[in-house]
């Protein structure tokens, strides 16, 4: 597991549009300032829809005020529609606003992941959250 990426993990998202989902993700992380994630996180939106294809969306901006890399993968198993797709896997990045590109590259690598078949289909039938997670380390 990469140690400089603090995860998190909602196996089953309660919300039924992209914007509650998002909410819902921002709320689970251990952080202060939600209200200042979630409208940075909703600005990036803004620019482009984070979903990706293949049920995947990966919602993320740089934060002000933190320094360690925050993830939330979570899980919807009905699908949330999201920029023209059904979205089931959901992976929240909040990058620390100074971060290096090594930060970046996680977000690389997790989009790298998640674009296999093969973890998709782990992410989804896991009752395990630890198991979820090992798709992205």
């Amino acid at each position: 597991m990469n140690k400089s990426v603090l995860f998190s993990v909602i196996p089953e998202l309660k919300a039924n549009d992209w914007k509650g989902a998002i909410k819902e993700l921002v709320d689970s992380v251990s952080l202060e300032n939600k209200e200042s994630i979630l409208t940075a996180i909703m600005n990036r939106e803004k620019e482009g829809s984070t979903a990706i294809g293949n049920s995947i969306a990966v919602p993320h901006a740089r934060i002000d005020g933190i320094t360690e890399l925050h993830a939330v993968l979570g899980r919807s198993g009905k699908g949330i529609e999201m920029g023209g797709n059904i979205v089931n896997i959901f992976l929240l990045i909040l990058i620390p606003r100074d971060a290096a590109a090594s930060h970046l590259d996680f977000l690389s690598a997790s989009v790298r992941a998640l674009s296999i078949p093969a973890n998709r289909e782990r992410i989804m039938e896991s009752s395990d959250e630890t198991e979820m997670l090992e798709v992205l380390c």
